[in-house]
């Protein structure tokens, strides 16, 4: 099953993708105590999560891999920095 960016974007703008965006940022939160001044990363499409984080501690440094099949397909205006990065497979 190929899953592509607008597959993605269309779940979270779903009822059970806004359950999903709470509940994972609720384990977030309740992993990460205190993470000001510090750095996260996320990878793949994590906008629902590090937006949250970038909102709640200002003073964290995010930056988001973002996987070169979801570069220009999201239009989504991010508050961090976002990097593209190619997807090598080796079998």
């Amino acid at each position: 099953m190929d899953i592509n960016a607008s597959d993605i974007y269309s779940f979270y703008q779903s009822s059970l993708g806004s359950i999903v965006k709470r509940t994972v940022r609720q384990r977030i939160t309740s992993v990460l105590k205190d993470i000001s001044n510090q750095s996260v990363c996320g990878y793949g499409y994590t906008s629902p999560y590090l937006s949250f984080l970038k909102k709640s501690h200002a003073n964290l440094n995010i930056t988001s891999l973002i996987p070169d099949f979801l570069d220009g397909s999201i239009t989504e205006k991010y508050d961090f920095d976002e990097k593209l990065f190619m997807n090598i497979f080796s079998h």
